[in-house]
């Protein structure tokens, strides 16, 4: 059921009510009138490579209201789902995961990165935006679990974090959460929305996923790369000798490899646009990875 905003064509109670309702109220009645029936579509894990790492989403390659490729949404109460959508505004300029409130039922919906390789003692670091619509009218929930599959019975029961309070509604929330797995494998995210009935808008945007560089110090590569920021040449030096080095766009994927076998090496990076990047340091025994920024 979508609420609707009732017009009267003479002066009634509720029409008075309407005249004085808070902005808020007066937009989420608008923005029900606005909503139209929607088919989704998503892709399952079993049809997508693991992804790589680093990894990026920032849900603007898929066509609104639809899924990214390789994500998984789940929707195990009786509210809605998880879809996307284009602009909302309240701090997003562009298209967001968004849940949409049901006015009989509270929300229980997942929304499931792809899965990810990793090591045991590795810690790892997700990052993410988020927000609502509704400031303290209406409060949304969200809590951020990882599991072994893209469901929610797989998912572990402790969440990474819970968000019970989330009502602002004028500037983004980030949050960067480490996970560290006790043994290797392939891990999910997961993204759950469990707003009470009749609330507003819950936004997520932003999605990152990259193996931090603070930990697994017996394998983690010494290296320094200057200059950072840089126009056309970086130079990577290290103790170790080199043998790899690959950059990768924020999505994870390769944009330039080059193989090596000196500690200093110069790195063209005249045919990248602008942008930020991640630099993968190989030597025989290690590796590192660092953020570099082409001007």
């Amino acid at each position: 059921m979508i609420k609707k905003l009732l017009i009267f064509s003479a002066i009634t109670p509720m029409t008075l009510f309407a005249q004085s309702a808070h902005p808020e109220q007066l937009a989420k009645q608008a923005a029900a009138q606005m909503v139209q029936p929607v088919a989704l579509t998503t892709n399952a894990i079993l049809d997508c490579d693991v992804a790589p790492l680093p990894y990026s989403e920032n849900f603007n390659s898929v066509t609104v209201p639809n899924i990214p490729t390789c994500s998984v949404i789940e929707n195990a109460g009786a509210g809605n789902d998880f879809t996307t959508a284009s602009s909302p505004g309240y701090g997003f300029n562009s298209n967001v995961l968004r849940y949409q409130w049901n006015v009989d039922n509270p929300a229980n919906a997942w929304w499931f990165t792809p899965g990810f390789q990793m090591t045991a003692g590795q810690t790892y670091v997700l990052s993410y935006k988020y927000g609502s619509a509704g400031s303290s009218l209406y409060t949304e929930k969200l809590k951020v679990h990882v599991g072994t599959a893209q469901e929610s019975v797989a998912m572990f029961p402790e969440p990474l974090i819970d968000h019970p309070l989330v009502n602002n509604n004028v500037t983004p929330i980030t949050d960067n959460l480490n996970f560290t797995p006790e043994e290797d494998g392939i891990y999910f995210f997961g993204f759950n929305c469990y707003s009470n009935p009749d609330q507003f808008y819950l936004f997520i945007d932003d999605v990152t996923v990259t193996q931090s560089l603070a930990v697994s110090e017996q394998n983690q590569l010494r290296f320094s790369v200057y200059p950072n920021p840089a126009a056309d040449v970086v130079t990577i030096s290290s103790a170790e000798q080199i043998t790899n080095l690959t950059v990768m766009d924020l999505s994870g994927k390769t944009v330039l490899k080059s193989d090596a076998s000196a500690n200093e090496i110069q790195l063209g990076l005249g045919q990248l646009q602008s942008g930020m990047y991640f630099l993968k340091v190989e030597s025989a025994g290690s590796s590192g990875i660092r953020k570099i920024v082409k001007n």
